[in-house]
């Protein structure tokens, strides 16, 4: 009942505008549930495609910590939240709760879910941070970084079975449009470094990386991010950030 009161006063407390733009959200949210099939957007590369610098140019200590980087993704032992080591599978499992210990699988509908509320015990946040993809794109540095084939190898291992696993719009990892932002932006980097290690020695990394680039599942982050705005589907290559570019070497 209080839950109730709450909402009421809640819906008496907007305005025409606010009612309409969420009653609007609402019928894109029964649309995208119900579909099968996804825009396309351009993925061919532009002038926006950000600079690296270069490889030769990165000092040793950087080196040697990505290396224990790779490494250590690897073999499943992942830093939660910047600072938590985890052991996790390898590939993660997606749909488990590392630091609880539950598996919190489902074939629901995302509009349907309430991520604040999840069975068992479990949390949201320790669910969504191996989907953050930061350990593939540490992964993709060191293929790019230190010419290391297998980490790309990896990291495309890591992206395919996230997608096979989580079909767009069903299950935790798109109850978010921030987290689908990060993973978008997490992506972005992925394919810049892996581009720029293809460039140089091109092979069955290229034609991999190219199969993952042309899955409806990760071509829709950008829709997800970008079609309630009603804009064009812009090239994945345009999502770059001053952010990242400063932290093309971070260690």
């Amino acid at each position: 009942m209080a839950a109730l009161n709450w909402y009421w006063r809640r819906l008496r407390a907007m305005g025409p505008v606010e009612v309409a733009l969420r009653l609007r959200k609402k019928w894109f949210e029964f649309k995208d549930a119900k579909r099968d099939q996804w825009p396309s957007a351009d993925l061919s590369p532009s002038s926006a495609f950000p600079k690296l610098p270069e490889p030769a140019a990165a000092p040793e200590p950087l080196r040697e910590s990505l290396k224990r980087d790779a490494e250590r993704v690897a073999s499943g032992r992942l830093r939660f939240f910047g600072h938590l080591d985890v052991q996790a599978d390898t590939p993660p499992n997606w749909q488990r709760d590392y630091l609880a210990g539950v598996d919190v699988p489902t074939g629901k509908s995302a509009f349907k879910l309430n991520h604040r509320e999840l069975p068992d015990g479990a949390a949201i946040k320790p669910l969504w941070e191996p989907s953050r993809w930061a350990g593939p794109v540490r992964l993709a540095q060191a293929c790019w970084l230190l010419g290391n084939r297998r980490s790309g190898e990896h990291c495309l291992d890591w992206l395919e079975d996230w997608v096979a696993n989580n079909p767009p719009y069903t299950g935790w990892h798109w109850t978010s449009a921030l987290e689908s932002g990060m993973r978008l932006i997490a992506f972005t980097w992925i394919d810049a470094f892996l581009t720029a290690y293809e460039g140089s020695d091109p092979g069955d990394l290229d034609r991999k990386s190219t199969r993952l680039n042309s899955s409806h599942a990760l071509i829709s982050y950008a829709v997800f991010c970008l079609k309630k705005k009603n804009k064009p589907y812009p090239s994945l290559h345009l999502h770059r950030t001053p952010a990242c570019s400063a932290r093309t070497y971070h260690t």
